[in-house]
């Protein structure tokens, strides 16, 4: 991941391509894409943020207390019913 620091009141062009309209704004990108930050504005509220746009799409939950906790966590929660040699689990 890399960090970058614009001055938009200097770099106005840049500012404007990606719509900056107050100060401070954070933006993240994915692809290209921008995704713009409204969270707390202190060191851990942002890099928690980051940490859920960075942390892998898919968690492995192997017994049933990390299923119940993901559940009640308000998680989406997907159940693959296999073996981890199957085919079908290199999927996920």
């Amino acid at each position: 991941m890399k960090l970058g620091k614009v001055d938009a009141t200097e770099e106005t062009g840049l500012g404007s391509r990606f719509e900056v309209k107050g100060y401070p704004t954070l933006k993240f990108f994915i692809g290209g894409d921008a995704i713009e930050y409204n969270g707390p504005r202190e060191k851990d509220g942002i890099l928690n943020w980051l940490r859920k746009k960075t942390q892998p799409s898919t968690t492995l939950l192997s017994d049933s207390e990390s299923i119940e906790k993901a559940k009640t966590d308000n998680e989406a929660v997907g159940v693959f019913f296999g073996g981890e040699d199957s085919e079908e689990f290199g999927l996920w």
